[in-house]
């Protein structure tokens, strides 16, 4: 369909371009050491978050109990409602609810232009929820069913996606929410049953959030669709139920600020840190050692990127003690950037102790699923050692 000359003419245009780009870097001068991590975060929110609520509680009066599902819903409803620019992606989302029905009536409100169904390509899923994201016509909800799979996009997300914002100067924005499980105490073992924050939260540019509580499930859903940074949202399986914690969930739109922990029971003895199921293990752990005479303050991190470590000093300055928990295996994971941490701002002044699953691959058979993920009883030992009470 082109000339000669007109081919010709298009090469001498991009090589013109080229050299230009070429010619202007050159003469650049190299960056600043200062600037080393710029452009990684945005640390921006969209402006239409700015009419919504903060809430870092559920409001005194509020009685409504719902679970982390109906939560889930609820927030993804309201923001379909209420921003044109969100669609949802994923598979099974549609008419079938998702494959832990936290999807489950959007469909018949929304119609197949807010949300469908994926073809089984979790690359494809990712990617497309990025380059969506990056044209700012839209702001993607993109459903993984189980973290176990985000391998599969694992060049869409972590070279792709975390980098795009740094890649292009702090120009692009990569708005894009990648809601996904994880999985333990299901007996889905290998494949399906992982818990892999960890992982994640070692790569720069993404944020991470691990909501433990129908309260901060939505909220933090709320507030990361309308982040100009790209969210990994961690659910648990076992928490899309009935939760004894956090089920005060308000009717109206709020949002829960990243990077602000909750202290979900306050005590002087030691400080616990866990997210997620573990929130709860640890909860239950503290309630019983209180019939030992063990004061526990038990702290929810909501978010680990960014991670709220002022909360926690301030707990641990108290308590003298600290028990991180975590599901994930021993090795890289977070509960050790925590202590590090810890250890750089107080230096040695406190006791601490870790909860992990082993080095190991989560096991099929129930007593060797039992025996790999942190129960309340272990946290338990864990913190009646710590306080030099252990039997």
């Amino acid at each position: 369909m082109l000339t000669r000359e007109q081919i010709d003419a298009l090469r001498q245009e991009v090589r013109s371009l080229i050299d230009d780009a070429v010619e202007f870097a050159w003469k650049e001068p190299f960056p600043d050491v200062a600037t080393l991590v710029d452009d990684v975060y945005a640390g921006t929110l969209d402006e239409r978050a700015l009419e919504i609520k903060v809430l870092d509680a559920p409001p005194a009066g509020v009685s409504r109990k719902i679970d982390t599902r109906a939560a889930i819903i609820e927030a993804l409803s309201q923001l379909l409602e209420t921003d044109e620019r969100v669609v949802i992606f994923g598979e099974d989302v549609g008419a079938y609810g998702g494959a832990f029905g936290a999807t489950t009536g959007l469909f018949a409100k929304f119609g197949p232009k807010r949300i469908w169904n994926a073809p089984i390509s979790e690359n494809a899923i990712v990617g497309f929820g990025l380059g969506a994201g990056l044209t700012g016509l839209l702001r993607p909800v993109v459903e993984i069913m189980y973290n176990d799979f985000l391998a599969q996009a694992e060049d869409q997300l972590q070279n792709q996606t975390a980098k795009a914002r740094y890649m292009y100067g702090g120009k692009a924005f990569p708005r894009l929410v990648i809601r996904t499980t994880i999985g333990g105490g299901k007996g889905y073992s290998c494949q399906h049953g992982q818990e892999l924050v960890s992982k994640y939260a070692n790569i720069p540019g993404l944020r991470i959030a691990v909501p433990a509580t129908p309260f901060d499930a939505k909220g933090l859903l709320i507030e990361a669709v309308h982040m100009d940074d790209p969210v990994l949202f961690f659910e648990h399986q076992l928490l899309y139920g009935t939760s004894t914690i956090g089920a005060e969930v308000p009717e109206e739109m709020y949002r829960i600020p990243f990077g602000r922990a909750a202290v979900v029971k306050e005590g002087a003895d030691v400080t616990i840190w866990a997210y997620s199921r573990m929130l709860h293990n640890a909860y239950n752990a503290a309630r019983r050692l209180e019939r030992r005479g063990v004061s526990c303050e038990v702290i929810d991190p909501r978010t680990i990127s960014p991670l709220d470590l002022d909360t926690v000093v301030a707990s641990v300055g108290k308590t003298g003690r600290i028990v991180c928990v975590s599901q994930g295996t021993d090795t890289g994971n977070v509960v050790h950037t925590v202590v590090s941490r810890l250890y750089g701002i107080l230096g040695g002044s406190f006791a601490v102790g870790t909860v992990t699953a082993p080095d190991g691959v989560v096991p099929m058979a129930p007593n060797l699923e039992d025996a790999f993920i942190p129960s309340a009883r272990r946290i338990e030992e864990a913190v009646l050692k710590l306080a030099g009470k252990a039997d």
